[in-house]
């Protein structure tokens, strides 16, 4: 296998980009396409879109027939992120808020009273149901 600095050397790209890819610190073509392959974006980002394409054509010639076949089988790079739509405007249900507050009201002026809790416990279960109704 060739060193680092063999293999970069054998490629005909300029000394600059020679040299952002040695700061990389691949050490062969499989190596680096692997890369390239992972994350083409940030690459493109960081290379550039067509240096790249152009890396990668000389890079897939340095390949062995064996490095060639797995990388055509790794699946492609994709977003571990998901696309959600916007929740938008929170809207709360539709209620009487006014009936509301004269139920509640109701049911702790019944529960209030004394023995309010047992004596009305019907009364107050209606009223609680209603007011559950209202969501």
């Amino acid at each position: 296998m060739n060193s680092e600095a063999d293999f970069l050397d054998e490629l005909p790209i300029l000394q600059a980009q020679r040299s952002k890819l040695r700061d990389l610190g691949t050490v062969s073509a499989f190596e680096l396409l692997s890369r390239i392959q992972a994350s083409p974006d940030a690459f493109q980002k960081f290379y550039g879109r067509e240096s790249t394409a152009e890396l990668v054509a000389h890079l897939k010639h340095e390949l062995t027939q064996e490095e060639a076949s797995l990388l055509e089988s790794t699946s492609p790079s994709f977003s571990l992120g998901a696309i959600v739509d916007s929740p938008g405007r929170f809207q709360p249900p539709p209620m009487d808020e006014n009936k509301r507050e004269t139920l509640l009201r109701h049911i702790e002026t019944l529960r209030h009273e004394p023995d309010g809790e047992k004596r009305h416990r019907l009364q107050i279960e209606q009223l609680e149901r209603a007011i559950a109704s209202m969501y």
